[in-house]
């Protein structure tokens, strides 16, 4: 058999008319054990997978779909189990029990600014109440107090209590405000509401 033709770095010199996979199969000598035993030589070519080209593939056997399907599985099982978990629990995982809200206004200091609305007329009462509860809210401060005196001496009656629990409890609804009492539990009685201000929703 002539030897092939090689180049400067030992590789034969193939021409288009040659077939690539009978030279491979003639250097590695697959072909001669083919040769031996056809059989197991055209098995093994046929177990290969092959691909657009018509190329053989090595297989390992594991694809990169396999190894997603399977870690995904996994997540999706611990995940399940977590809701579940969470859901016996009656809250979401990672999430702390609220606090109540006794305990929360144990927190707050004494009053730290106070408005005093005598002399104030209703709807000005009313529109300064709100500009003072939001002013000392993003101000930082937690606890204030408004006077609104028991309108002892109005014809009418007390008027300016009223105004500012509505002012209050409308904030309230709005976040603004966390709870507010009477000074003397009464507002029959009181002459000042204490306000405490939503401070601590960054921190519960």
């Amino acid at each position: 058999m002539p030897s092939e033709t090689k180049n400067k770095h030992d590789l034969p010199i193939l021409s288009p008319d040659d077939d690539l996979l009978e030279k491979f199969e003639k250097s590695s000598g697959t072909r001669e054990n083919c040769s031996q035993n056809p059989a197991a030589g055209r098995q093994t070519r046929e177990k290969l997978p092959l691909n657009k080209h018509g190329v053989p593939v090595l297989d390992s056997g594991i694809h990169d779909n396999d190894i997603h399907k399977d870690s995904g599985e996994k997540e999706f099982e611990t995940l399940l189990k977590d809701y579940l978990k969470a859901g016996r629990t009656g809250q979401k995982r990672g999430q702390k029990p609220s606090m109540p809200l006794k305990k929360r206004l144990k927190r707050y200091p004494p009053v730290e600014r106070e408005l005093d609305l005598h002399g104030y007329n209703a709807i000005n009462a009313g529109m300064r109440a709100e500009s003072f509860i939001t002013t000392c809210k993003y101000q930082g401060y937690f606890t204030i107090r408004i006077i609104t005196g028991r309108g002892l001496h109005s014809e009418s009656g007390p008027v300016l209590p009223d105004i500012v629990e509505d002012v209050v409890c409308a904030m309230k609804k709005n976040n603004m405000v966390l709870s507010y009492q009477w000074e003397k539990k009464k507002k029959s009685a009181s002459g000042a509401i204490i306000v405490y201000l939503k401070q601590f929703e960054r921190f519960d």
